[in-house]
């Protein structure tokens, strides 16, 4: 770039050949920092750094005299953070001075809210403004545009909109992603623009995951996270972190997947969120070799997080299992066996099945008015089937290839009607249940998962989890693997009278019956 007049060591970086010999910025991350083009659109593989060499170019830009604002987008505002947070790094990596992190407030006219902002300011008064996911986040606004992860926004069509409006006074516009189905707005843009050639305004990258991996990405992280991976290796923990081939051909090759619309709807997911505050537990797994239980359970164990609930009311957990690639999901409602209320969420990730066995059986013990079911197909089975032995009457395990429609329905229809109550924080929950798909195939309805945004190790868990929680307590009993009626018996399903037919009452289990309802 010429004439370029800046101060510190940054400047040493003017050219990609440097750049990519410093040794911060893999080739095809150089090609997208040091793309001059107006408008930029990168399909791309997760987690294969386009976010990092964006913040890379956003602080070397702001030094450059008449760059002005660069205006900042992220799915949610913990992302919005973190994406502030790492441009401290190249502040701090290249001795940029006087510079300062803070947040604006300003007045959102078409929402009538006050939103906030973060930012960095230099002292050439150019600043870098990073907003969450919304629409009118940007208006009042001026500088060059970048949305991340645009396929995830809530609104992909308006968030492009927005910036295409900022883009009128000559500032420039950067979009990337990963996929998040054939018929997203995001893949609709890729292939319009791709037909027009070289009619199309886009400068438009396309980095999957073999692309990093063949230009240095694994040696990288090596070097980073002082792992040894090889190459195939990693390229095989990929495949099982996203659990199917489907999602590794979407999430790592680009190939976007047909998987139909949203099961809840993001209107009945926010009616759904309301402020308060629940117990959101992360645990990963730590045994060696030899251990029955893994130490991080065992601590929690100790802990006794269902402790914290009050033992007089009822509720109802569901248990979604996985052991390494995904998550196991154990969701807590608090019921009245119509209306539920998340509670407690407890994630576990590469931990043992015995240890994920003892943390229920705590539960079980400890709550004595819950109740649960779980995913008793493939990794789950022995789990599930223990706890049924020694809890037949309060645990269901549920055959969840069989009941997977079943299931997706009950948990649609709890957020359509208003009874699935969840917190607003953390963000993960609701972009998880929004992550769940339906397709029409034939006459029946499918349910299939896409990645959670904010959790990219739920590949909706959250959400199944949720669903057998539901489905446990209002009609748990006709999951079960052998529950047969009395004869001349049937729940009368025509009225909607759904109640546990079946399942032994449990009032004798709750020390206070009468406090079981919940002030919604």
């Amino acid at each position: 770039m010429k004439n370029v007049n800046i101060q510190t060591e940054i400047s040493k970086l003017d050219r990609p050949e440097v750049a990519a010999k410093k040794g911060y910025l893999l080739p095809y991350q150089v090609e997208w920092a040091y793309d001059e083009s107006r408008f930029t659109a990168c399909e791309k593989s997760v987690r294969v750094g386009i976010t990092y060499a964006q913040e890379f170019k956003v602080v070397r830009e702001r030094q450059i005299k008449g760059k002005g604002d660069y205006l900042h987008s992220s799915v949610t505002q913990g992302v919005a953070l973190n994406f502030i947070r790492e441009c401290q790094f190249w502040i701090d990596l290249y001795k940029i001075k006087a510079s300062s992190i803070g947040e604006t407030e300003y007045y959102d006219e078409l929402t009538k809210t006050q939103e906030r902002a973060l930012y960095i300011e230099f002292t050439n008064k150019q600043r870098i403004v990073s907003f969450s996911s919304s629409p009118n986040n940007m208006r009042g606004f001026g500088g060059a545009v970048g949305l991340d992860e645009i396929a995830f926004h809530r609104k992909m069509r308006e968030m492009m909109k927005g910036a295409g409006s900022r883009s009128l006074w000559g500032d420039p516009v950067s979009m990337w992603s990963s996929h998040n189905g054939a018929e997203s707005e995001w893949n609709m843009f890729l292939q319009r623009e791709r037909a027009l050639g070289d009619k199309s305004k886009w400068s438009i990258h396309r980095v999957t995951i073999l692309n990093a991996i063949d230009q240095g990405l694994v040696e990288k992280i090596n070097e980073v996270k002082k792992t040894n991976f090889t190459r195939q290796g990693f390229l095989e923990d990929c495949k099982a972190a996203v659990g199917s081939q489907e999602a590794f051909e979407e999430e790592c090759l680009c190939i976007a997947q047909d998987r139909g619309d949203p099961a809840v709807s993001w209107y009945d997911i926010q009616n759904a969120s309301k402020d308060y505050r629940i117990v959101s537990i992360d645990v990963s797994g730590d045994a060696r070799e030899g251990d029955d239980i893994d130490p991080s359970v065992a601590a929690l164990i100790r802990d006794n997080p269902f402790g914290g609930l009050d033992p007089r009311k009822r509720y109802s957990f569901g248990y979604d299992v996985a052991r390494t690639g995904h998550l196991s999901s154990v969701w807590v409602n608090e019921t009245d066996g119509k209306n539920h209320r998340l509670v407690l969420h407890i994630k576990l990730h590469k931990c043992k099945f015995s240890s994920q066995r003892e943390l229920l059986v705590l539960g079980l013990d400890t709550l004595k008015g819950m109740s649960g079911s779980g995913d008793s197909t493939g990794l789950g089975m022995q789990t599930c089937e223990e706890l049924h032995d020694r809890y037949r009457e309060r645990f269901t395990p549920v055959n969840f290839g069989a009941f997977k429609p079943y299931l997706g329905g009950k948990l649609r229809g709890a957020f359509e009607d208003g009874r699935q109550i969840i917190p607003r924080e953390p963000e993960e929950i609701a972009y998880d249940i929004r992550a769940l798909k339906t397709a029409q195939v034939g006459t029946k309805v499918s349910f299939t998962e896409s990645k959670n945004p904010v959790n990219p190790l739920s590949h909706c868990d959250i959400a199944w989890s949720d669903a057998l929680a539901i489905t446990d307590a209002e009609d748990g009993e006709n999951l079960g693997p052998c529950r047969m009626a009395p004869a001349g018996t049937s729940p009368d399903y025509e009225s909607g009278d759904r109640s546990n037919w079946m399942r032994p009452n449990r009032d004798a289990d709750l020390m206070q019956a009468a406090e079981t309802a919940m002030p919604y």
